[in-house]
């Protein structure tokens, strides 16, 4: 029986992780990007990007890749709320992450396992250079993201790739940054 109780408790979790492949990116959507990606779009592209970039560095690369996986894994349950100064309708960082640490202790509290929300929350502090890694490679994905869209023929306003500028600190992911924007500006 307490098998059976362990089994549901997991399976609602993935039930609720489910929720990202539904969540559009907010950034895409104010940006009237006809078919936004999801926030599970994101996050897949995020852990492969950091399996690649992340090879012949010294981080945890089993923390790294869990962390990609479930550093936005709250907005299952809150959505993915903006908080970028750029948008009118902007929250407060504080509020967002208030609401993302008490819908990520919600999607977690069942299960008997603090990893997840431990990783999330190394995440969100930038506490390890796994953390401010794998915020650097997100960065990266979210300007990738935006290339495409404008070989798209979206119109964006750029910002996307200064904000990746202004977040990465590791000489060689700035290197792979400015590289990215010759080759897809090329595609145009």
């Amino acid at each position: 029986m307490a098998e059976k109780m362990k089994w549901e408790k997991l399976i609602k979790f993935f039930d609720e992780a489910n929720q990202l492949k539904k969540v559009k990116r907010q950034g895409w959507v104010v940006e009237n990007i006809e078919s936004p990606e999801t926030v599970a779009e994101h996050t897949f592209r995020t852990a492969l990007m950091c399996m690649f970039l992340g090879k012949n560095k010294k981080l945890d690369m089993e923390k790294v890749l869990k962390m990609a996986l479930v550093h936005d894994i709250a907005e299952a349950k809150i959505g993915d709320i903006i908080t970028y100064w750029r948008y009118e309708k902007a929250a407060p960082k504080e509020e967002k992450l208030k609401k993302e640490r008490e819908a990520i202790q919600k999607m977690v509290s069942d299960l008997g396992d603090k990893e997840i929300f431990d990783l999330w929350d190394e995440f969100d502090g930038l506490k390890t250079k796994e953390a401010k890694f794998v915020r650097q490679v997100e960065k990266l994905e979210m300007s990738l993201q935006a290339l495409e869209y404008e070989n798209e023929g979206q119109n964006l306003k750029g910002h996307y790739h200064r904000q990746t500028e202004e977040t990465i600190e590791d000489p060689e992911l700035m290197e792979f940054f400015k590289e990215m924007l010759l080759v897809m500006k090329k595609k145009r």
